[in-house]
């Protein structure tokens, strides 16, 4: 078991280290024109969790292809700012980090920083978001059902060529790409990413001697939101099967005690061949071949 967040809150523990930060951090923190990293941090958390409890509700009642169009696009409409949310997170926490010291030290730590970061990021939330938003791709919806259940997510996709449109997998650079995202996988990930990309700055910190020592006790509280609790159980609501492409990855099984935010991490199963795959084109065009999700063959 894993514990996520700071003792007696479900937000990440950086909110409450960054009391003890050295006013020449501090300082340094200011000339860059950085947030109050307690209350950002923490709000930003409340949100981005509320918004993966709300993509994870409503897509637990859908039911392609009776599911109501403008239902679909709302749930995707939603993943979009999810990626856009954690995205600009993490910026800002790369925007903190030019306050760590490099002299003297091999790489920087603000590179060492930007590499974690993204190691979090870039998968499933930062290279989907670019090519949507700069490259024009689209996102589509995607199902696999089987005797075992339905699993739910999407497909981003568009001009890989001239005359082809794909998943982002078939660009030459972007090969470690999925042909899909599943929510089972995306959302409980995006967790884990969330409270991760925070520790990354932490640790960053206390590599770096940016904390006095010794520091501060942490406040002793036990508080809990109504809304983050919603979430946290719509969360654990999502499907255990994810993806082709999913199989084995790990995912966050979330218990909140106390305030405090844990997680078990389990290994993702996924459908047995012969599933059926279910995917929602959103346009097409004259003259342009489709290549589709897992098709011809599953993998």
């Amino acid at each position: 078991m894993r514990t996520l967040s700071a003792k007696g809150h479900a937000v990440p523990p950086l909110v409450d280290r960054v009391a003890a930060l050295t006013s020449g951090v501090l300082e340094r923190l200011e000339a860059e024109n950085a947030p109050d990293l307690a209350s950002y941090v923490s709000g930003k958390t409340k949100d981005i969790l509320v918004l993966i409890g709300r993509i994870a509700h409503e897509q637990s009642e859908a039911d392609y292809p009776a599911m109501d169009e403008d239902v679909r696009q709302r749930v995707l409409g939603d993943m979009f700012q999810l990626m856009v949310a954690l995205s600009a997170l993490g910026d800002v926490l790369k925007l903190a980090g030019r306050a760590l010291s490099s002299d003297g030290i091999r790489p920087p730590p603000k590179r060492r920083l930007g590499d974690r970061i993204d190691h979090f990021l870039d998968r499933t939330i930062q290279i989907p978001a670019n090519e949507i938003k700069h490259r024009g791709f689209d996102m589509g919806w995607l199902t696999l059902r089987s005797a075992f259940g339905v699993t739910h997510g999407y497909t981003v996709s568009g001009r890989v060529g001239s005359k082809l449109n794909a998943p982002i997998k078939y660009r030459d650079k972007d090969k470690s790409s999925p042909d899909g995202y599943s929510f089972a996988y995306v959302l409980r990930n995006s967790v884990t990413a969330l409270f991760g990309i925070c520790d990354a700055l932490d640790a960053a910190f206390q590599a770096s001697g940016c904390y006095v020592s010794p520091p501060p006790s942490p406040r002793s509280r036990a508080e809990t939101s109504p809304a983050v609790t919603a979430a946290i159980a719509h969360i654990n609501g999502l499907p255990q099967r994810g993806f082709f492409d999913e199989r084995g990855l790990e995912v966050p099984i979330l218990k909140q005690e106390d305030g405090t935010l844990t997680a078990t991490m389990r290994r993702l199963r996924t459908h047995p061949p012969g599933t059926k795959v279910h995917f929602a084109l959103n346009s097409v065009a004259a003259g342009v071949t489709y290549k589709l999700p897992y098709w011809p063959k599953n993998p």
